[in-house]
């Protein structure tokens, strides 16, 4: 339809205004609103800053649309075809791959660029798709499949890549319906028909199928970033069979199993998911793609993993539809402390709970104990308890939980827990010690291990007579560890035993025995003074006892400390003192004094004690400090005190040292005696050093040293990496060697090389490759590298901490070969004759590819040579394969690929064989058969044909096709053809076909065999008569024979058959069969070729009687039943129609039960039972069984007899019941009711009764099930003695007496004759007679008394108990002095008095209380300061003063009055000093400060030392009395001081003052660190000063070339490190410099001081090695042509003409004829060297030298040469319009050039005539250059000034100055500076212009008149050349074979004079303006030396140069003549030095 077109447009079919936007065409387009900031990308209109447009081949677009430009930015995405890669991938169909780790598979064998987009590993054998190609197959292309677009409008044939032809079916059908085909994807069909004469086909016709759902959809990626834990980034890539075009993708996400929710719907590939994320929490991803046609999920994989090797992620997939993605671990959260559970007083069991927030995969918990230091690990999954056994009870234990994840732990809080109480263990013996015969004081320690808090302790105490050991009775119980017991019994021997009582129970001490003598002294008091007058001497004295008792024969003092240890010294009765040695320093010790009678055993007695306590002495044994490096800087110290402290310890000390060297200790610590612990982070702690500590222990004795300990601080990272010296070893390999960094701080464990190769491609950067090798390694060697490529290299060092890496160095490998050959392209021509041959460059060419050559295997001849990349392969044989390789080189060498397949194209097959007949049977056939003769192609099929004929039918029928394969990769087949008729005839033949057609092989005829026969019917079966064991079988032949019947087989129940001939009758009978038995019988017919059996056919036998009868089961019911069970017969023989069973052969039930109850029977009676089982055939009956009724309670016991055998005793016997109903197992006798005797005896006598009395008695006997009791019957005992007695009433009347009542005993049994009254302790008679009281006198004070009452009659006596009173109470008497002992507190300041008294000696009486008096002596001021029961007292008023004297005394008061000891006198402890006074400072220095001290006002003591502390640390001071100096101090620091005093117990200390050291000259000035290298800058940062020792004025920064030198490929000088240049000086407040002006590619150092106001820095901390950036080279002037003796030889020299600015690659020189009419350049030479010798055989020729280096090329101008002239070169530089490269020039005749040649020659001739005539006149011809003797090493020589001649040789000073085009001098200080002259000698007449070189210094060239006048003139070969300064000619190489090296040194540098083959030497003379000239002089012998004509000749007169070069050992004077010369004059005298050759 038409419209109008005015401001309108047709867009998709439809009229829209023009000012829209029409997206594609006017058919399909579709319309927009016009928006600047869009596109259009086909179809659709999208923001152009967000949106990748791509477009395929085929002209369709997909846009990829993203969130923002910012995104798009991230994204960095490229198109390849519809789809987006990463910008550093490359592109393999719509997919994205690494070309460095892969490649696509995406050609065949004549077209590439096609396939499904299969990416397969760098290396694999890729093409057609596949990873793994087979090289003997071939394909012409892919199969083409649709990538997620519509393709509809492909039209274009050259866009479709098509696959092998593949038949699809082979018949005469019309139709074919093709399936499992591939949706959405073109397939091209073609129909050939077939008939005898040939084959024809069809063109192809494209057909598309139909979309489906997507296939191969991947699972996305997930990629989480480092440390990143809130984010998860998901990308995906377009399934791998679309199947249609992708309408949307969808994502989902579950988390913990829950419910997916869709979070992402679209088109694009990325999506970043960060919607509640949470760290270590498991997400699951699904992925759907959707075409028009359905969706599909994503399929599962088993890992995915990010790019990033750093990056660890957890990912795991379920079922086959997800990805699950874990987010990063973090430290876990909510770490609560573990609860704990008692199982014991040792185990605790600890219960937790997992965080609150894990935050990722628990994967251990650490239970620690704080307490004792340890830790359990507990890493069993899903375990939240320990188990802790092997603890202590009753302690204390801290426990902290740590819960770890695999990012880091997180601690709980502490929970403090103590272990159960248990009972107390190692309770001490009891310590006792007579006091007088009847006094004892027990004393005991606390036990061992109290496990537990102590409640009491319980004395227990027993008599022990005539080994009778009395009730134990508690005498104390308390918490006091000692008892006074008294009112003992003398010579009585008593027990104790002491029992701990805590929470959990009690435990007993061993019992201790001891013996009371009988008599001691009494009044024994305690002694009278103890006074120790050493650590191990205590003097004791004492007064005598009060009531000796007898005479003393000795006296001993007992020591005794507190833990039970006694130290005994003897003396005789007539001393009062003894010195106690052997004792134990600062120990507390107990004296008493034990008096001994002469001759009376036993009888020593001690008097109460009193406390002393030794002096101190030095500690001893102080163990070791505990180490532990808590960091690279930091020690924990711990220590414990001395195992013998000796004293009150005052403090400990700790000092360090290195351990390794001398190194003097320093103490780090000072500190009082609680603190046993210190951190150690001083500045001298470095990393990973061995360190060692000591601990120093005092008190007021002396000191201890411990023994040293070691510890090793932590590492910490390595610094100081430099960067490696790295050279190329060829072209693949380079070695790499560095150093150590100069901070290891560890152990280097190990280095890592990492090398990078270098692209110029900003799209692609090559991974970094790492090389590990040991730490002991220094050099590594790198391989596999890649020719003719730059790479860089750095190495790092690593220890356990980290790693430092240094900065990157490059360099580039060689040339090489070429290398990855592409494979060779082959088509096939139809005629399959001939083959045409392509290929492509190499991948890697490595150079300039100089030739292809094409090889045949086989060939010794290439079948092609040349640069062409194509060849038609003529001659071959059809669907042949040839092998061919290519060989592909450059001037480096040559590179041959692997062997090619290519084959040529197929033909018809021809030739099949007809198949071979394998195995036969009756229904099958076997064939064989091979493939064609000549299948001229693949053979695609083959067909098996049969034709039928019958065994005796003459008639063919039409063959068929019985076989079809397409497996045609075998070389032989087989085939089987099934279910043929036996016995019948059959032919075959084979078919083969490849795509070409199809050939058929000759029939061959096969007859099958034989078969069993068929229809074999079952055997008919019948009863035989009446009887029971036979049958009759009969049986007819059958149906189908299939063959000749040869026998009949019978089998009964499978057994061994029964044969029969086919004449026998068809019937059997079969006997001795078994009853009621069912049998089977099957009949077999048999041919030749086997056997056909029938179904079988049963029956069953006639019955019998039974057989087997098992006897009865007989279970015992009660003591009257049985229970008889039965089992049927195992052979019945029929069928059970009765049972009958017999109990002692009377049949007592019939019936078909199987079990019975029989009743009624007598207990414990034995039965006979029978069974018999009944069928129709009889009866059988079986063995016969016993059972026994179960026992009854017996009956008919009789009474017992009973026979009185004395008043005490009575006999009974009994017997049997008269039923016993079982076994008796026991009788029991009862006497009045009482059991008297059990067992199963039939007498017993009863003894212990009682006289006259009457007793009854009863039998009882018993069963298991119960028993009987007989009647009584009676009987009575005789007569006996009274009884009864009760102990007498006790009361007591005074202190003095008792009266003691008695009652008569309760039976007298006759007449009481007396009453006596006992002491029970004495055995004492008090009383006697018939009253019943009486009352004891003179008893003594307060003591408890035993008494017992016997009563007598005339048959005899009994005893009463014992009853116990005391007397009445007494007065207290014998009181001793208290023991004092001064207090402390740990420091050991006065803290109080401890008074500790005895109970009096007597009490005599119950305590009522102690009444301590204190008593001021300074002032006489007395009170009383307690009243109590406890003998201790601690009197800590706050009114007691230190270092004061006090007395004490003790009034002890009971019920009946009071006493009270002497005073006893006591000194309080020193305490700290106060008001200690801060120091004043006097002077101060740089490293020192003076201090005055002030003495403490009030010192509380003596002073036993002070010291000076600075920052809290005692330091080292010197000075005498009150003035003091600290030395060792740090400069520009302000300290701490402060002035400690102490007396013996404490220390005070002042307050502070500060005050600060003088500045000093800085420290510690680190290396810079040198940053931004460009070619001609670089900048370097810095540090401050570690040790600034003042304000840091400005830095000052120095710079030197360093060495080694940058790298070069050829031989460089010696390096020599140059002097240090000042670069700047900066301000302090400035830490980065910017150096320019540097030179490109030279290896630069610089070091930075620091300056404050007294100084600066002196060091040497040089910055590493570093290289300025390369830049392309320069060129400066042109190449020198020096002319030999030979006219045609040149000499070329461009050592001067370039500066090179980075690596040399190589030199190239290129030469062209100027006499052709087409001048071409050649290349001559390509290398390092510098020189190059030229044979000129032209009239002309042009010359130009090329660099090349690493970073560009540049070339000289043409030089021009013209030999026609004879004996002159001319030096042509290009005008204005020539370029330094090939230029055109004319034509020169070829003979041009003979003239001069023929002169040449003459010349030549004439000269050889003249040298022959001088080598006769010599005698000996002169060494040619190169024969000579190396010149030989001189000694170093000591330093010359040989620059004085110089001057001497110059008329005038002056300075050597370029102005207007000539030489000038200036007026200086007389020496020439900053210029050099060249002098080469040339023998053209041709003018020459010289370019300027050097700073602006231009050229100009003279001759020489007759008046040694010097004017400008032609130049004859003269040039001046100002050098470059030193410090940037880095080497001078002018070594070859024509001349040697010798030079003039110039500060670090020496410049070469050259020794060439002149003509002539060389003169120097002054010219007129003060320059020099330097000329040839015609001179016919050979040069000697330098000449000047100031003063000198050409003769061989002596030459000051010659002295002066020889003496410094530059040349010998023989051997050396000069030619050229480059001399510079420095400033101030130089030295020659031949080190510098």
């Amino acid at each position: 339809m038409l419209h109008d077109a005015f401001e309108r447009q047709c867009c998709g079919g439809v009229m829209t205004s023009h000012n829209a936007v029409c997206c594609g065409d006017e058919l399909t387009g579709s319309v927009y609103e016009a928006d600047v900031t869009k596109s259009c990308c086909g179809h659709e209109y999208t923001h152009s800053d967000r949106t990748v447009c791509c477009v395929s081949s085929t002209k369709t677009y997909k846009a990829h649309v993203y969130s923002s430009a910012a995104e798009m930015k991230a994204v960095d995405a490229q198109c390849c075809g519809v789809e987006v890669i990463g910008s550093s991938q490359s592109c393999c169909n719509t997919k994205g791959y690494n070309p460095a780790l892969e490649v696509c598979a995406d050609y065949g064998d004549s077209l590439s660029g096609c396939g499904t987009g299969n990416v397969c590993p760098l290396g694999s054998t890729a093409r057609c798709d596949e990873c793994d190609f087979d090289s003997t197959r071939s394909c012409t292309g892919i199969l083409v499949t649709n990538t997620g677009v519509d393709d509809s409008t492909l039209t274009d044939e050259e866009t479709v890549c098509h696959t092998e032809p593949v038949l699809v079916y082979s018949g005469l059908l019309l139709t074919h319906t093709d399936t499992n085909l591939k949706p959405w994807s073109t397939y091209e069909y073609t129909l050939s028909v077939t008939n005898k004469a040939g084959t024809q086909s069809t063109d192809y016709r494209p057909i598309k199928t139909a979309q489906s759902t997507p296939d191969g959809l991947a699972p996305p990626t997930v990629i989480i970033g480092e440390g990143q834990l809130y984010v998860i980034t998901l990308e995906w890539s377009a399934p791998t069979h679309p199947n249609g075009v992708i309408v949307k993708y969808s994502l989902q996400r579950s988390t913990g199993g829950g419910q997916p929710v869709e979070i992402f719907r679209g088109l694009s590939f990325t999506y970043v998911d960060d919607d509640g994320i949470q760290p270590f929490q498991m997400y699951s991803y699904m992925l759907t793609a959707c075409t028009v046609v359905g969706c599909v999920d994503s399929i599962s994989v088993s890992l995915l993993q990010t790019a990033s090797p750093s990056i660890a992620i957890l990912v795991w997939v379920t079922l086959y539809t997800q990805v699950d993605a874990a987010t990063q671990q973090a430290p876990p959260q909510g770490v609560t402390p573990p609860t704990v559970s008692f199982v014991n007083s040792t185990t605790v069991v600890l219960d937790w709970v997992p965080p609150s927030a894990p935050n990722g995969i628990i994967h251990r918990y650490v239970v620690y104990n704080t307490r004792q230091s340890s830790a359990t690990v507990v890493d069993e999954e899903g375990v939240t308890h320990l188990l802790i056994e092997g603890l202590k009870p009753f302690t204390e234990h801290t426990y902290i939980l740590e819960g770890c994840t695999e990012a880091a732990c997180t601690n709980s809080t502490e929970v403090v827990v103590t272990t159960l109480e248990a009972v107390p263990e190692g309770l001490s013996d009891l310590r006792t010690v007579v006091l007088s015969n009847s006094e004892l004081e027990i004393s005991w320690s606390p036990p061992a291990r109290p496990n537990g808090r102590i409640d009491e302790y319980i004395l227990s105490r027993r008599q022990l007579i005539n080994s009778v050991t009395s009730s134990w009775s508690v005498v104390y119980s308390g918490l006091e560890l000692s008892h006074y017991d008294s009112s003992l019994t003398p010579g009585v021997t008593y027990q104790y035993q002491i029992e701990v009582v805590n929470g959990a129970g009690s435990s007993f001490g061993s019992i201790h025995s001891v013996s009371l003598p009988l008599v001691t002294p009494r009044g024994l008091t305690q002694p009278t003074l103890a006074r120790a007058l050493s650590p191990f001497t205590v003097y004791v004295e004492w007064d005598a006892p009060s009531n000796p008792g007898g005479v003393i024969d000795q006296y001993q003092v007992v020591m005794k400390d507190e833990a039970g240890s006694e130290v005994i010294g003897t003396t005789t009765a007539s001393l009062r003192s003894y010195n106690v040695t052997s004792l134990s320093p600062y120990t507390r010790y107990s004296v008493r004094i034990r008096a001994c009678l002469r001759e009376v055993e036993n009888s020593c007695a001690a008097g109460s004690a009193i406390y002393v306590t030794t002096m101190e002495a030095a500690p001893s044994v102080q163990p070791s400090p505990r180490l532990v490096a808590l960091g690279p800087d930091v020690i924990d110290v711990s220590w414990s005190g001395p195992q013998l402290p000796n004293g009150l310890i005052m403090g400990y000390s700790v000092f360090r040292r290195l351990a390794e060297g001398p190194s003097a200790a320093s103490m780090v610590h000072d500190g009082d005696n609680e603190t046993l612990t210190f951190i150690d982070n001083s500045p001298g702690i470095t990393a990973h050093t061995v360190f060692e500590y000591q601990v120093v222990v005092r008190n007021s004795a002396g000191e201890e040293n411990s023994e040293w300990a070691q510890i090793t601080s932590l590492e910490a990272i390595p610094f100081g990496q430099s960067p490696p010296d790295v050279t190329p070893l060829g072209a693949y390999s380079i070695r790499v060697s560095w150093r150590p960094p100069t901070e290891p701080n560890g152990v280097i464990t190990k280095y890592v090389i990492s090398y990078q190769a270098q692209i110029d491609e900003p799209t692609f950067t090559f991974p970094i490759i790492s090389v590990t090798v040991s730490s002991s390694e220094r050099e590594t060697t790198i391989s596999g590298l890649a020719a003719y490529t730059v790479y860089k290299v750095k190495v790092a060092a690593h220890n356990s901490i980290g790693s430092v890496s240094s900065g990157w160095v490059e360099l580039s490998t060689g040339e090489s070969a070429p290398s990855n050959l592409r494979l060779i392209q082959s088509e096939p021509r139809a005629n399959g004759r001939s083959i045409l041959l392509k290929w492509l460059p190499p991948e890697k060419p490595n150079g300039e590819i100089t030739e292809y050559i094409l090889h045949e295997e086989g060939s010794q001849f290439p079948l092609y040579r040349g640069l062409g990349r194509e060849f038609v392969f003529l001659r071959l044989q059809p669907f042949t394969n040839y092998s061919v390789r290519l060989e592909a080189c450059t001037s480096a060498g040559c590179t041959s690929a692997s062997w090619q397949t290519v084959t040529t194209a197929e033909i018809l097959p021809a030739n099949q064989p007809a198949p071979s007949v394998g195995e036969v049977n009756s229904t099958t056939v076997t064939l064989r058969w091979v493939t064609p003769l000549n299948p001229y192609g693949v053979i695609v099929s083959y067909e098996v044909l049969r034709l039928a004929q019958g065994r005796l039918s003459k008639r063919d029928e039409s063959p068929i096709v019985v076989y079809f394969t397409n497996d045609t990769s075998l070389t032989q087949y087989e085939y089987t053809d099934r279910q043929l008729l036996p016995y019948y005839s059959y032919r075959y033949k084979v078919r083969s076909s490849n795509s070409k057609g199809s050939v058929e092989s000759e029939w061959i005829a096969v007859e099958t065999e034989q078969a069993p026969p068929g229809g074999v019917l079952p055997p008919a079966v019948s009863h035989y008569g009446s009887s029971y064991d036979s049958l009759l079988v009969t049986w007819v032949a059958p149906v189908t024979s299939n063959g000749v019947i040869q026998s009949y087989h019978l089998s009964r129940n499978a057994s061994t058959p029964w044969s029969f001939t086919p004449l026998h009758v068809k019937e059997y009978i079969d006997s001795g069969l078994s009853p009621n038995t069912v049998y089977s019988y099957v009949i077999s017919v048999c041919t030749s070729a086997g056997c056909t059996s029938s179904e079988s056919q049963s029956i069953r036998t006639k019955e019998s009687s039974p057989l087997f009868i098992d006897s009865p089961v007989v279970e015992t019911i009660s003591s009257t039943e049985l229970e008889v069970r039965w089992q049927p017969p195992s052979m019945t023989n029929g069928v059970i129609i009765e049972y009958n069973l017999k109990l002692d052969s009377e049949v007592i039930y019939s019936g078909l039960n199987s079990t019975i109850l029989i009743g009624s029977l007598s207990p414990f009676t034995q039965y006979r039972l029978v069974l018999e089982a009944c069928t129709a055939g009889g009866c059988t009956a079986s063995a016969p069984v016993l059972a026994r009724t179960k026992p009854s309670v017996p009956q008919n016991l009789s009474a017992p007899i009973l026979r009185v055998v004395s008043a005490t005793a009575i006999e009974v016997t009994w017997t049997q019941p008269s039923k016993p109903n079982g076994l008796i197992n026991s009788y029991e006798v009862h006497r009045n009711n009482e059991l008297i005797y059990e067992g199963i005896g039939f007498v017993y006598t009863d003894t212990l009764l009682s006289p006259n009395t009457e007793f009854t008695y009863t039998i009882s006997a018993s069963n298991s099930v119960g028993r009987v009791v007989s009647p009584a019957s009676t009987a009575r005992t005789y007569m006996s003695s009274p009884t009864g007695l009760s102990a007498p009433l006790l009361s007591a009347l005074s202190s003095t007496s008792i009266r003691a009542i008695w009652a008569p005993p309760a039976k007298s049994n006759g007449i009481i004759s007396n009453y006596t009254l006992y002491d029970d302790f004495t055995r004492d008679v008090l009383y006697t007679g018939l009253r019943l009281s009486a009352t004891v006198l003179d008893l003594e004070y307060f003591t408890l008394y035993s008494m017992r009452v016997q009563a007598c009659t005339a048959v005899g006596c009994t005893l009463s108990a014992t009853q116990t009173v005391r007397t009445l109470e007494a007065a207290p008497s014998g009181m001793g002095k208290p023991v004092l002992t001064p207090q402390a507190t740990l420091l050991g300041a006065h803290s109080g008095i401890l008074v500790v008294w005895d109970v009096p000696q007597n009490l005599d009486g119950i305590l009522k209380e102690y009444r301590v008096e204190r008593k001021d002596v300074s002032n006489g001021e007395t009170s009383t300061v307690y009243l109590g029961s406890d003998t201790r007292f601690l009197d800590e008023d706050a009114r007691l003063r230190p270092f004061s004297d006090y007395e004490y005394r003790i009034h002890v008061v009971n019920g009946a009055g009071s006493t009270a000891s002497l005073w006893a006198r006591v000194r309080t402890y020193q305490a700290a000093p106060e008001e200690v006074s801060p120091p004043v400072v006097k002077a101060v220095a740089a490293n020192a400060i003076t201090v005055t001290v002030i003495p403490p006002e009030t010192p509380n003591g003596e002073i036993t030392r002070s010291m000076l502390l600075v920052n809290g640390t005692q330091s080292l001071t010197s000075g005498i009395g009150l003035e003091l100096t600290v030395s060792g101090l740090a400069p520009y620091t302000t300290y701490s001081l402060e002035y400690r005093v102490c007396t013996a117990v404490g220390c005070s200390l002042s307050a502070p003052t500060l005050s600060s050291t003088s500045s000093d000259t800085p420290a510690g000035m680190a290396a810079p660190l040198v940053f931004n290298v460009t070619s001609d800058s670089v900048s370097i940062q810095w540090r401050p000063p570690s040790r600034p020792n003042g304000e840091i004025t400005s830095y000052v920064v120095y710079q030197r070339l360093g060495c080694p030198r940058a790298y070069q490929t050829f031989y460089t000088a010696q390096c020599v490190v140059s002097e240090a240049s000042l670069v700047d000086k900066i301000s302090a407040d400035i830490f980065t410099l910017s150096i320019v002006d540097l030179e490109p590619y030279t290896s630069y150092q610089w070091k930075v001081e620091a300056e404050n106001t007294v100084g600066i820095t002196e060091s040497e901390s040089w910055s590493s090695h570093h290289v300025t950036d390369s830049i392309g080279p320069v060129y400066h002037e042109n190449p020198g042509l020096v002319h030999d003796t030979d006219d045609f030889v040149l000499l070329l020299d461009w050592t001067e003409a370039f500066t090179l600015n980075s690596q040399l690659t190589k030199y190239e020189l290129y030469i062209r004829d100027v006499t052709l009419d087409t001048p071409t350049a050649e290349k001559k030479y390509t290398g390092f060297e510098t020189r190059y010798t030229l044979s000129v055989f032209s009239a002309a020729i042009d010359v130009s030298v090329t660099v090349i280096t690493a970073t560009g090329t540049i070339s000289s101008p043409w030089i021009r040469v013209r030999p026609d002239v004879a004996g002159t070169v001319t030096t042509q530089f290009p005008t204005s319009d020539q370029t330094s490269g090939p230029a055109p020039s004319k034509a020169v005749p070829y003979y041009s050039w003979l003239i001069p040649v023929i002169v040449i020659c003459v010349l030549l001739a004439a000269i050889a005539f003249f040298l022959l005539i001088k080598y006769c006149a010599r005698g000996k011809k002169a060494p040619y250059e190169r024969e000579k003797t190396p010149l030989p090493r001189r000694p170093r020589q000591s330093t010359l000034t040989p620059i004085q001649p110089f001057h001497d040789i110059l008329t005038s000073p002056g300075q050597l100055t370029a102005s207007q085009g000539q030489l000038q001098t200036s007026q200086s200080n007389g020496t020439v500076n900053s210029a050099s002259i060249t002098a080469a000698t040339t023998t053209a007449a041709a003018t020459t212009t010289a370019a300027a070189a050097g700073q602006g210094l231009n050229h100009s060239f003279y001759s020489e008149s007759e008046d040694s006048q010097v004017t400008p003139t032609t130049p004859r070969g003269l040039r001046y050349t100002k050098l470059e300064p030193v410090a940037s000619v880095p080497y001078a190489h002018y070594a070859n074979e024509r001349q040697s090296l010798v030079g003039v040194q110039h500060g670090a540098m020496i410049w070469p004079i050259s020794n060439a083959a002149l003509p002539s030497p060389l003169s120097v003379e002054p010219l007129t303006d003060g320059s020099v000239l330097e000329q040839s002089t015609p001179r016919p012998e050979r040069p000697r030396s330098l000449r000047s004509k100031l003063n000198l000749t050409n003769s061989e007169d002596e030459d000051p140069w010659d002295s002066v070069l020889q003496e410094s050992g530059l040349y010998e004077e023989s051997d050396f003549s000069v030619s050229s010369s480059i001399i510079e004059f420095p400033q101030e005298p130089s030295t020659f030095n031949d080190t510098h050759l």
